[in-house]
């Protein structure tokens, strides 16, 4: 998102950009004092402590209100071979803390967007809404929409692009 809002692709010949409840950034200092601080205690966490054990309290946040046990233990069994030290430097790299709101760049930009989430993901439908973008909500998903409702979530990338192709 953030290098089709800078215009980092422009010469790939990007034709459109589908997002999966992605954030466009925080606007204040304060917001942005707090996300810095709540990411570097999960990196610390992943850094310092059994893996297993950091996703079992990752996924019962809030964002992840929606999954239900058995989904919550598939993930944690996904990703309890990641490494965490690893992890823990990629969430300080792409800390939302670092990130500028991006919204009207996206919304200036010279380029299809559609935004996707899950209808139960409260937070990013409203992030969706208040978007100004084109969005379109996955019935009865969460925050990983295309992991709870695949078969919707592919249906909505091939109307996108079927629709950007027929604009060619």
């Amino acid at each position: 998102m953030v290098g089709c809002a800078n215009g980092y692709f422009a010469r790939l010949n990007v034709k459109g950009l589908i997002v999966e409840g992605g954030n466009f950034g925080l606007s204040n200092q304060a917001d942005k004092s707090a996300r810095q601080l709540n990411d570097e205690r999960w990196a610390t966490r992943f850094e310092s402590e059994p893996i297993e054990q950091v996703l079992v309290d990752w996924y019962r946040q809030v964002v992840f209100s929606s999954l239900n046990h058995e989904q919550r233990q598939h993930l944690v069994e996904k990703r309890s071979n990641n490494n965490g030290k690893s992890i823990a430097r990629m969430l300080l790299a792409t800390s939302l803390s670092r990130q500028s709101d991006i919204r009207s760049a996206l919304n200036n930009a010279n380029l299809p967007i559609r935004y996707l989430c899950g209808e139960k993901d409260h937070k990013f439908h409203q992030l969706a809404k208040e978007s100004g973008l084109d969005y379109r909500v996955i019935a009865q998903a969460g925050h990983n929409a295309h992991q709870e409702q695949p078969t919707a979530f592919v249906q909505e990338l091939i109307s996108f692009i079927e629709t950007r192709v027929s604009e060619l």
